[in-house]
């Protein structure tokens, strides 16, 4: 049996370099993971368009305004509106796009048209025919 008392230099040595080696790949994950994070806003809101033009699609009776749609749904009178920087469906408080500054309908050959603004970046979608 081998007297081992003291200092292990060479397992101290092999620990700094798998942590050396392990930190760099960590920070890339890291950087990574908030990158894809940081970008997600987009394709929410792409997500929410086709929830409501899905939720339009069966809609009747549309009225529209520049701040506002009425429309029947089910035998029910529906409202879509930009409600404290939410666009939101009344009666209830289904969200739809959240944190926009401002939001415009508009009739342009006869399909209705979004206008809304979010970071001072301004999108048109189209949400449904009239």
């Amino acid at each position: 049996m081998s007297n081992r008392r003291g200092f292990a230099l060479i397992e101290i040595l092999i620990c700094i370099l798998t942590v050396c080696i392990c930190i760099p790949m960590t920070v890339q994950v890291i950087s990574i993971t908030r990158n894809v994070l940081k970008d997600s806003t987009p394709l929410q809101d792409q997500i929410a368009l086709v929830q409501l033009r899905h939720y339009l699609a069966v809609a009747y009776d549309i009225e529209l305004q520049p701040t506002m749609i009425s429309f029947q749904r089910q035998h029910e009178e529906m409202r879509l509106r930009l409600v404290n920087q939410n666009l939101i469906i009344q009666p209830g408080t289904q969200i739809f796009l959240m944190d926009i500054e401002s939001a415009m309908f508009h009739l342009e050959n006869n399909s209705v048209i979004l206008r809304y603004v979010r970071e001072n970046q301004e999108y048109e979608v189209f949400l449904c025919k009239q």
